[in-house]
């Protein structure tokens, strides 16, 4: 994409006429597309993650309204008469 041609021509130009490309010209290449694949594990670790954390709170959501549900109900109990 960044030069216009497909992955597969471009390295094959550079196979075929390695004098005309400079000494470092695929490591750049490559070396951003590490960092691609690490950005990418990266954000799917996050993403896990995240999702890990939204569960708990929902969990903890659920024991709430359920510890509130009760207070309500036995604030609504007539008072014992002695």
């Amino acid at each position: 994409m960044l030069y216009g041609v497909a992955t597969k021509n471009l390295n094959k130009a550079v196979k075929c006429n390695a004098g005309r490309f400079p000494p470092d010209f695929m490591f750049e290449i490559m070396w951003a597309f590490v960092r691609l694949r690490e950005l990418i594990a990266s954000h799917k670790e996050l993403a896990k993650k995240i999702d890990h954390l939204e569960r708990k709170v929902e969990n903890h959501d659920l024991q709430l309204r359920d510890i509130f549900e009760a207070i309500r109900t036995l604030m609504a109990l007539p008072p014992k008469r002695s």
